[in-house]
């Protein structure tokens, strides 16, 4: 059985929380730090984010959560479609499912793939994404040059 618990990014002070309590009904969460939070809010620039545990653990050991930005270390075989080396990707849950939603709009079960590394997240990292997608293209460039 997978571990259920939560982080919550606090858009206002922009920063990371573990969530202690999830009180349900009155849609309320309590981080760590003690101050009890409202789960839905009006004004979008300082409501705060509830995400997921995945109940995985990337290949350092660290636990992802939806919204972190991972890296695809081929190191490991995946059992599905193989993703390239060092795509990245946003953990999303859609349809009862956790998946690494790349750039590209391609999606990967992430409990059938080889080796993530959670590079970041998509609060405190938000450039992360176009900054690896642009490394990456320019690598794949110079090696179709290489090529000629």
């Amino acid at each position: 059985m997978r571990t259920i618990k939560f982080r919550v990014f606090d858009k206002q002070y922009k920063k990371m929380l573990g969530v202690e309590t999830l009180y349900i009904n009155e849609e309320m969460f309590k981080p760590i730090d003690g101050n009890e939070y409202n789960v839905w809010c009006y004004d979008t620039e300082y409501c705060s984010e509830l995400m997921q545990y995945t109940g995985l653990k990337d290949k350092n050991g660290k636990n992802i959560y939806e919204g972190d930005i991972v890296s695809f270390d081929p190191s490991v075989p995946p059992l599905g479609v193989m993703p390239q080396e060092d795509e990245v990707g946003i953990i999303k849950y859609i349809l009862n499912s956790f998946l690494v939603v790349t750039k590209n709009n391609v999606n990967y079960d992430i409990d059938e793939l080889g080796d993530w590394v959670v590079i970041g997240n998509i609060h405190e990292n938000p450039g992360l994404l176009d900054a690896t997608a642009k490394k990456r293209q320019s690598s794949l460039h110079r090696r179709d040059k290489r090529a000629n």
